[in-house]
């Protein structure tokens, strides 16, 4: 097949750019990291310019990796993390930091929209539940306390929404982006005009819909002088990270699931319908006619990189002067311990949570801590509570006839076998590694092709592209065990809800002496 595709994906901690010829195989990959800043406890923000310093590099990087002539690049398309909410001007400038999925800033807005449009009726039209995870909410915080920004918004964006801005100059939002955001009807396609009406939202403020496989535009002289790409390129609107994810390990029908563990872990299962109960969230595939049912863990690889951060100084320093990785460091002392942690627990809920238990004040959790607790059961106990929270999420998708046979899994939550294991025998399921996984790019440039007409079956190469490396089996001794501590675990949370609540509310003063 003539030409390369190339897949861009907007993540949470970093930009990665990969180039793929028409055949699917990578030729070249960057990746440019930029942060997060945590302005107050569960606010959650990024810079969209340094999103588009990122794409720079990664995208000079690649054409720069693979010595092609930039001509040779048949069509791009944009991946990015979701929901966002960016509000720009009518140039397309950026009036504040976006507030990113894991902001929780706008719970008072979600009461708002209990009382006023309830959950009943949300769910029916938007096809989730009222939560601060998505976009509506955050526009809605933005709205009562930033009026002189909201008073400029001339477009609300994603990320790769604005990515795509930038190359093309055209505003633009992908279908399953838009079921994220709860001010599209998911049941006709189209803006709920009478929800935004009631809710002092101009319909203007969202642009115009694409499918994701739908040529937006071309790369602008301008975008070109800056990337290194040819004007004129095709760019295809693009999809939710996810939904990339989900094409990478051919999950595309019912009884078919796949887990990706980052900052967050995800696991998506593919749907013939938006099936939702209001504990899991629904959202289009990026394969038009195609739905995915998703269970969302907030911050599982979060707390492990915030156990990294916060104790494991030594292993950063032996890391590096040994040149290996602080978190394979991490795994092999998690390895060396018993399967119950040394009778920890950990709850995941660093950053609140998503589904299922959707609950703003939740916060991490050790219990069972002793004076001979080791880091190994301590880092171990994270791992396992992420496994939990997975479970639960799969528990909450088989309630409504969602049954998978296996779990396939990627991202970097599956470069630990010791991991992988935990996950496999806490769910009880085997666990396939695909052969590569290079994540949601590989799914961005399937859809950049089908945008360009070079695939014409881009289900079926999808499925006959896939390989997987590994299979691990869940391990009967450890599941037995398993069950009982995710008892335990699902007990605590039920237990100390309340006492979370209030904890989070209790606001910290100067006392005298």
């Amino acid at each position: 097949m003539a030409g390369y595709l190339l897949g861009m994906d907007i993540g949470t901690t970093n930009v990665k750019a990969v180039l793929f010829t028409g055949a699917g195989e990578a030729v070249a990959q960057a990746r440019a990291e930029y942060p997060t800043h945590f302005p107050a406890v569960g606010w959650a923000e990024q810079d969209p310019e340094l999103w588009w310093q990122a794409a720079i590099t990664v995208l000079r990087g690649v054409i720069a990796q693979a010595k092609i002539n930039p001509g040779e690049i048949a069509a791009l398309s944009i991946s990015s993390q979701a929901p966002t909410m960016l509000p720009v001007n009518d140039q397309g400038d950026p009036l504040r930091p976006a507030l990113i999925w894991m902001d929780r800033r706008s719970e008072e807005q979600c009461n708002y929209l209990r009382q006023e449009i309830g959950e009943e009726r949300m769910l029916r039209v938007t096809g989730n539940r009222i939560d601060p995870y998505f976009m509506l909410p955050k526009l809605l915080w933005f709205k009562k306390y930033e009026p002189q920004l909201f008073q400029q918004t001339a477009r609300v964006l994603q990320a790769n929404g604005y990515l795509n801005y930038k190359l093309t100059g055209r505003f633009s939002l992908d279908r399953a982006h838009a079921s994220l955001t709860q001010v599209y009807d998911v049941h006709t396609g189209q803006v709920a005009f009478d929800l935004c009406q009631e809710l002092g939202l101009p319909p203007e403020l969202f642009p115009e819909l694409y499918d994701c496989a739908a040529v937006i535009g071309g790369v602008t002289r301008e975008a070109a002088a800056s990337t290194g790409l040819t004007p004129g390129t095709p760019v295809v609107a693009g999809t939710v990270d996810g939904a990339a994810a989900a094409m990478e390990t051919g999950v595309i029908g019912p009884g078919e699931a796949v887990e990706m563990s980052g900052t967050s872990t995800v696991v998506l299962l593919g749907s013939a319908s938006l099936n939702n109960n209001g504990r899991l969230i629904s959202m289009y595939h990026a394969l038009k006619g195609h739905y995915l049912v998703i269970g969302a863990a907030s911050s599982t690889g979060a707390s492990l990189k915030w156990f990294r951060d916060q104790f494991g100084y030594m292993e950063r320093l032996a890391a590096e002067e040994l040149k290996l990785d602080a978190y394979d460091l991490m795994n092999l002392e998690a390895s060396t311990v018993s399967l119950d942690a040394g009778g920890i627990i950990f709850l995941p809920y660093m950053m609140g949570e998503r589904s299922p238990i959707w609950d703003t004040y939740a916060r991490g959790v050790f219990v069972g801590l002793t004076l001979k607790t080791t880091r190994g059961q301590m880092i171990r106990a994270i791992m396992e509570g992420a496994a939990f929270a997975l479970y639960h999420n799969l528990q909450e998708a088989a309630a409504i006839g969602l049954e998978v046979k296996e779990l396939r899994c990627v991202g970097g939550g599956a470069l630990s076998t010791l991991w992988l294991k935990i996950k496999a025998s806490v769910t009880n399921l085997p666990v396939m590694v695909p052969e590569t996984s290079l994540g949601a790019p590989f799914g961005d440039a399937l859809l950049a092709g089908a945008g360009i007409g070079m695939y014409k079956d881009i289900i079926t190469l999808t499925k006959d592209l896939i390989r997987f490396k590994q299979r691990i089996e869940p391990d009967s001794r450890w599941h037995a065990i398993y069950q009982e501590l995710y008892e335990v675990y699902r007990d605590l949370y039920n237990h100390i809800r309340a006492d979370l609540f209030k904890l989070a509310h209790i606001k910290a003063g100067i006392r005298g002496p």
